[in-house]
């Protein structure tokens, strides 16, 4: 984007690395220069529209320090629970005539609190000669039907490889069932209309009656899935935090020639870097106001793709030569 106005933080999402004046630079194009007495330095830069806009003057001996975060590291890796009969329990054989209740409770969804759980339960009712296959196969379609109605599901079932969907009927289900996959799916966003937070997502059981005991029917292993979620959405929120003044005219469904365009692609996903340093009042006036810069460049989605690691690393070579410190390593 570009310079903010009145904020502590401001943001700039990079395309490229080079003289942002130059013939034919691209939009997003950014350079970091040093003053002639190395004191100071400033981030230049070409934003939408092709307009040529700068950062703060950061002084170089008050850089207090710089962080960064890769792409890879800020990725979310939706969970998995992996339910099964307990070995323990009746020896893992369904028992004639218990209810086996599983239930999964989301907080979180759709804006509801920490607090308040949306809560859902799947039933099988066991009876004399159900396998454990035929019992996980009616498990799981009752769990997908009972998330029929909701337009934007928070979990997917699974048998094996094959999605469990609330139109699934348990006949169509092929082969043997050895457990039943519960997948946490990614939650619903829209720019400037849902934040992106996740759903907080818990599967317990009830218990069934073995002898004199009371004992949870299920094993339930929750992993992290191979599937995850990138941090384009988190990036975008927080370019549209960063327009500051502008911001109030860039409302969902709100549009004016004041309204600003994202620079962000949220299906992305971005290299962080962060400078924080800070202005200290001369004489006697003690005031010390510290402010962050934040630097993102996408990572590479196909072959041929800029890398924005290496732009990242030009900003960290001129803040390490300017300042004669390490201040960070680069990206590797």
């Amino acid at each position: 984007m570009g310079k903010t106005f009145n904020q502590a933080k401001q943001m700039f999402v990079a395309t490229a690395y080079g003289n942002p004046a130059g013939s034919g630079a691209a939009i997003g194009t950014i350079q970091a220069k040093t003053s002639g007495d190395g004191c100071d330095l400033i981030l230049k830069y070409l934003g939408k529209g092709g307009n040529l806009k700068s950062s703060d003057v950061i002084p170089t001996d008050k850089i207090l320090w710089v962080t960064k975060k890769s792409a890879e590291d800020e990725r979310m890796y939706l969970k998995k629970w992996t339910i099964t009969l307990d070995s323990t329990v009746n020896s893992g054989a369904v028992i004639s005539g218990e209810n086996y209740l599983l239930k999964v409770s989301t907080a979180n969804y759709f804006d509801l609190s920490d607090v308040n759980e949306y809560i859902k339960s799947a039933a099988v009712h066991g009876f004399a000669g159900m396998s454990a296959s035929d019992f996980y196969k009616k498990l799981a379609v009752s769990i997908a039907k009972n998330f029929s109605r909701e337009i934007d599901k928070p979990i997917k079932v699974f048998i094996g490889s094959t999605e469990i969907k609330p139109e699934t009927k348990e006949s169509s289900i092929t082969g043997p069932a050895s457990s039943v996959i519960i997948k946490e799916a990614e939650p619903y966003w829209k720019n400037n209309s849902f934040d992106f937070s996740r759903y907080k997502i818990d599967v317990t059981s009830n218990t069934v009656t073995v002898g004199n005991d009371e004992k949870p029917w299920a094993t339930i292993v929750e992993a992290n899935d191979t599937e995850y979620m990138g941090n384009g959405k988190k990036t975008i929120e927080l370019e549209n935090a960063c327009f500051s003044l502008a911001s109030d005219f860039y409302k969902y469904g709100v549009k004016t020639p004041l309204s600003p365009g994202n620079m962000v692609d949220p299906t992305k996903e971005y290299n962080y870097l962060q400078i924080h340093y800070c202005f200290i009042e001369g004489g006697t006036n003690p005031q010390k106001s510290e402010k962050d810069i934040v630097i993102v460049a996408p990572a590479p989605v196909k072959e041929g793709d800029t890398d924005g690691k290496t732009i990242l690393n030009s900003i960290i070579s001129a803040l390490n030569t300017a300042t004669g410190k390490t201040l960070v390593g680069v990206f590797d």
